[in-house]
């Protein structure tokens, strides 16, 4: 195995409740009728009820949001990192390295809607970092 650290599930399953509240917010009072604008500006329009699909997706994105808990304690774990400043600056080079690059080449590869793609990078930084600093504060 590559990465053989002793693993705090506590802290994952923490990290992931923290990233599930964020999601809460972010697609609900903060962001939700903006997001669902842009949904139905390219064709899928969202009903914003609670139906089967939507539970569908809420579990699925819980799943979603464990495997990036552990993937950001694995980093946290291995790089030692044990304060919130180092917190703060891991989750946003996770995201710099990974989603935003990836998802400005949706953007430009894809032609993924721009304003879609922000609302989603953005809701993506900020669980990063405040799951990281989770992460932190329970080791």
């Amino acid at each position: 195995m590559l990465f053989v650290v002793s693993v705090d599930y506590t802290a994952i399953i923490v990290a992931t409740i923290v990233g599930t509240i964020v999601g809460m917010l972010w697609y609900g009072p903060l962001f939700g009728k903006k997001w669902m604008d842009y949904m139905a500006r390219i064709g899928k329009p969202v009903s914003g009820k609670f139906d089967a699909d939507a539970k569908k997706a809420m579990g699925l994105g819980l799943i979603v949001t464990l495997v990036m808990s552990y993937v950001l304690y694995l980093f946290v774990a291995v790089l030692s990192v044990d304060s919130i400043g180092k917190a703060v600056e891991l989750g946003i080079i996770v995201w710099l390295g990974f989603t935003a690059t990836v998802m400005a080449n949706s953007i430009l590869y894809e032609d993924k809607d721009k304003g879609i793609t922000v609302i989603g990078a953005l809701y993506y930084l900020v669980s990063f970092v405040l799951m990281t600093i989770a992460i932190v504060l329970m080791l």
